[in-house]
């Protein structure tokens, strides 16, 4: 798909610039130029940078950087690559939840310094696919994350780098996301513990007792 739109636009500029060209030519016939005007234009045309990029580089470089295009694309790409090394190199990673009254703190970290790097990276990652509703592939149909996703608004999010990893810390005064949030904690540790496999599972959001709905 990337290889195809940079090709149209390509045949499109090249289209554009040969019409501008054979413009140019026919109004040269129709005005010509006095023989110092031209000796002028020629002057002028000498000085002009080689390195000024011509319209067909233009026009390429606007159809790959243009939002929701190729850039966007090579976005979601980036970060399932993340996502998949992590997976592929969880038995390195260690990880640990602390109950919040009001949320959860998780430590996740790594003595690879390669997959320490990656979790840093993936922590914001997630945090901006969460609050613009844009969740992973493999996360789309997961009944926790949809909810999540549903009370973005509601999670206070925080998290600090380590010397080998990420802390979180993400707290909510809805008692209900409070809920959402200690299971999405454990729900990645069981990532972690079983791979890309335990996405796959039967899972039912627990409900809220009435001691808790009661705080």
């Amino acid at each position: 798909m990337r290889y195809s739109v940079c090709f149209t636009g390509i045949v499109f500029a090249l289209i554009c610039f040969g019409c501008q060209q054979q413009s140019g030519s026919e109004s040269s016939s129709e005005n010509p130029q006095s023989e110092s005007t031209a000796t002028e234009q020629k002057a002028n045309d000498k000085t002009t940078p080689e390195t000024t990029p011509s319209p067909t580089q233009e026009q390429g470089s606007g159809m790959m950087m243009r939002g929701g295009g190729p850039g966007a694309m090579r976005g979601m790409r980036g970060d399932m690559m993340t996502l998949h090394a992590l997976f592929d190199g969880r038995d390195k990673i260690k990880r640990t939840i602390k109950n919040l009254p009001n949320g959860a703190e998780t430590l996740t970290e790594s003595d690879d310094a390669e997959i320490a790097s990656l979790l840093q990276k993936h922590v914001p990652e997630m945090e901006g696919r969460v609050l613009s509703n844009d969740p992973l592939p493999p996360m789309r149909f997961h009944p926790l994350f949809q909810e999540l996703i549903k009370k973005a608004e509601k999670v206070d999010f925080n998290y600090e780098e380590t010397k080998h990893g990420i802390k979180v810390v993400y707290t909510s005064e809805d008692p209900y996301v409070v809920l959402l949030i200690q299971e999405h904690a454990k729900l990645v540790s069981r990532f972690i513990k079983n791979g890309m496999q335990e996405i796959h599972k039967p899972y039912k959001i627990p409900e809220m007792n009435d001691k808790e709905k009661s705080k």
